[in-house]
């Protein structure tokens, strides 16, 4: 858990394009980085609560998201899958745009 939590912080505090291996690492995850990127979005250092802000976004497939409600699916065929592993049903929503970008 500490060698993760390194890797967290690295691709949190990384600012070059493009982002790290660890970014990769973190995104991987999915769900299982939410608690992290919470902890690091309440940092005082603006640019590691910007970056995880950003990889919320990515993984909750929503911007402005803590993780606490909807985890978006990116394709129809993720969104089956976790039906089916979930027993839920699947809730469609079509727009223009990324929602997990700031300005979409």
């Amino acid at each position: 858990m500490k060698r993760l939590a390194v890797a967290v912080a690295l691709a949190l505090t990384a600012c070059a394009q493009p982002r790290g291996l660890e970014e990769a690492k973190i995104l991987e995850m999915g769900s299982d980085a939410i608690p992290l990127l919470r902890e690091a979005m309440a940092s005082e250092d603006p640019a590691t609560s910007r970056r995880a802000l950003e990889l919320m976004a990515r993984i909750t497939g929503q911007w402005g998201s803590d993780g606490a409600g909807i985890l978006w699916k990116r394709s129809m065929a993720d969104a089956i899958g976790a039906a089916r592993a979930t027993g839920k049903p699947i809730m469609m929503l079509h727009v223009f745009g990324n929602l997990d970008e700031e300005f979409c």
